[in-house]
């Protein structure tokens, strides 16, 4: 069903969702839908940019041009806000159908169990964390999975045995109060007071198969070792990374300059009809590919040493969604600054915006190509050299295999051998091709299209049909991630996620730069204030200079008022809709209850008599909905 209704041929709209969730997991599910969600905003963006950029439409008269850009300006500012927020809200949605609202949580509940499993093992050297053999999954059931925990007096593995949960006691605060504290609580102050304690949930985060010493002395020396190692590593890498940002935008610059120079000299007038209309395209766009080229390069280039980089960098003790943390992080800043910084220069320094509309278009264009190239072209290349290559290794071995009296090198005898045996190599060929399948890279997709959002958001008022570029590209990425995660791709590995972190906080960074540069590029098409001014006020004394500065003033306030607006709709509108989040709360209250119900059951058993009113608890205990953001006072209830 999956292959049927990803593969055939159909609009990206009709793709199920949920039969891609069922097999590759939450993580690659959300990037799928996120991305058409992003192809519906590129939709209604394209449609506000065709209508802004008809000339028939307001080139009645100067006034109407001049809102025309501060109209397109906003409907960008307030579009992408709209595009974020409707995403948050669907990916809430999701989250609780595929029922992974609470994977962050729950990763940090293993981690924690694991922490406590390693506090038990510093106190008892007896203490064992035993996984289950591979056959019993199905007898023990779920907790098999996480694996038993065994205690054996001699030190030994203890056999394990299909038994019920043993039921855990929770004793009330009168009931400590009249009892005083525990053996376990004695347990735990001397583990406080030996400093032991506070080693072990300090590394909360410390993956599987470190080995941890009972020597309190010697935990301490590798501690302060690693510490001062750590810091140092993080130093170097940190300056290393600043050193690639600088020698980025230094070639840029240099780039710039050199591209400025050749259309002073060779192309003052690009489309002049005293040049071939190819020659004068040559050599208008020639600068600005090689620009676009080079930034290609340089990212990756920068990919492989922020790889190095991230494990070298990284502690012992660091998980792998810290890992991918701090590498996404680095990969993020720096395509920032080596696609962004020549827009931005050619933008308010030359103050060019025909050289930015062709920059942004080579941009665009050369960056599709070059994915193109190498996610379908260069794999195809290699997989034909690749098949005639094993073609006649494997037509040798089976030639050889079947005569092993008349072994041979001849290629023609061997082809012969290949026809006779063809399903043998058949097998031999795809088996082959499985192993060496690349893993589909999800956050390789997402950074692409972050940075295509950049360039749309950032620069729309420079290029208004930068949107319908990027829609017919994405179109077509959709259906080559599709087909490559399907066909082409190992199944990656199934992640529950609730959202799509950290790529919703870089494309929130990337919206507030695009309502600063946008307000910024109507400093440089919009007129000055006198034009409007002197018809209702006898200030014409006033110099043109003042004017300036009074447009300037102007164009701040309205940026400030842009970026008010959009912190105001973006904490005002909830991130999950209300009757899930009334689902969410009353799916955890009623854990909740059951849990508290469950554990006065176990103290009557134990026989502990306890009043059920003394063990409900006030309302304001029970736990309440927890988003990776803080939770927002909303003024709109939807």
């Amino acid at each position: 069903a999956l292959r049927s209704n990803w593969t055939s041929q159909g609009g990206l709209w009709r793709k199920d969702i949920s039969l891609l969730q069922a097999y590759f997991g939450a993580h690659t599910a959300f990037y799928f839908d996120w991305l058409r969600h992003y192809c519906w905003y590129l939709l209604l963006a394209s449609g506000v940019g065709v209508f802004f950029w008809n000339p028939s439409r307001f080139h009645m008269s100067k006034a109407l041009d001049d809102w025309e850009d501060i109209l397109s300006c906003a409907a960008t500012c307030f579009g992408s806000l709209a595009f974020l927020e409707g995403w948050r809200r669907r990916q809430a949605r999701l989250a609780r159908q595929w029922g992974t609202t609470d994977a962050e949580r729950n990763a940090k509940s293993e981690v924690l169990a694991l922490r406590s499993a390693e506090l038990c093992r510093l106190v008892l050297p007896s203490f064992e964390v035993l996984p289950p053999p591979m056959d019993d999954k199905e007898q023990y059931g779920d907790d098999a999975r996480m694996g038993n925990v065994s205690v054996s007096s001699k030190g030994s593995p203890t056999k394990h045995k299909k038994t019920a949960s043993a039921p855990i006691s929770v004793p009330s605060s009168k009931q400590m109060d009249k009892k005083g504290t525990s053996s376990s609580s004695n347990s735990m102050e001397r583990l406080t007071k030996s400093g032991s304690l506070g080693k072990v949930l300090a590394e909360d985060d410390q993956p599987l198969g470190r080995d941890t010493t009972t020597s309190g002395q010697a935990t301490e020396d590798c501690d302060q070792v690693e510490d001062k190692w750590l810091g140092l590593r993080q130093t170097i890498s940190y300056t290393v990374q600043i050193i690639f940002l600088v020698g980025s935008a230094t070639t840029m610059f240099l780039l710039i300059s050199w591209a400025d120079r050749w259309q002073d000299e060779f192309t003052p007038q690009p489309f002049s009809l005293s040049l071939d209309w190819a020659q004068a395209a040559a050599l208008h766009f020639a600068p600005m590919l090689t620009i676009t080229i080079t930034a290609v390069v340089l990212t990756q280039l920068h990919a492989f040493a922020a790889r190095w980089l991230t494990s070298f960098e990284a502690a012992a003790n660091a998980t792998a969604q810290e890992r991918r943390a701090a590498l996404l992080m680095k990969l993020f800043c720096f395509q920032c600054v080596n696609y962004f910084y020549a827009p931005l220069y050619v933008a308010f320094y030359l103050q060019d915006l025909d050289q930015l509309g062709g920059l942004l278009f080579a941009a665009m264009v050369t960056r599709q190509l070059v994915a193109l190239a190498k996610e379908s072209l260069l794999p195809a290349a290699l997989g034909l050299f690749k098949k005639r290559v094993l073609k006649k290794k494997y037509a040798v071995e089976l030639y050889n295999a079947h005569d092993p009296d008349n072994t041979t090198s001849n290629f023609n005898m061997a082809i012969a051998s290949l026809l006779k045996h063809a399903g043998e190599y058949a097998l031999k060929k795809r088996l082959d091709d499985e192993l060496n399948m690349e893993q589909f890279d999800v956050d390789q997709e997402y950074m692409k299209l972050v940075i295509q959002f950049g360039f749309v958001v950032v620069f729309s008022g420079a290029c208004r049909l930068a949107s319908i570029a990027a829609l017919l590209n994405n179109i077509f990425e959709f259906h080559l991630d599709s087909n490559k995660l399907l066909r082409a791709s190992a199944r990656p590995r199934a992640v529950a996620v609730a959202d799509i972190a950290p790529w919703g906080l870089m494309m929130e960074v990337l919206g507030v730069v695009g309502v600063v540069s946008n307000c910024g590029l109507l400093l440089l098409t919009a007129p000055t204030l006198d034009a409007y001014v002197p018809e209702f006020l006898e200030v014409s004394r006033v110099d043109s200079h003042t004017w300036a500065i009074g447009t300037l003033l102007l164009l701040v306030i309205i940026e400030h008022v842009l970026v008010a607006l959009r912190v105001f709709i973006q904490y005002t509108v909830p991130d999950v809709p209300k009757d899930v989040r009334m689902q969410i709360d009353d799916e955890m209250m009623r854990e909740n209850h059951r849990v508290r119900l469950q554990a006065l059951n176990d103290m009557s058993k134990q026989g502990v008599i306890i009043s059920p009113d003394s063990f409900s608890g006030p309302a304001s205990e029970w736990p309440s909905l927890e988003g990776k953001r803080r939770r927002k006072k909303s003024f709109i209830f939807f």
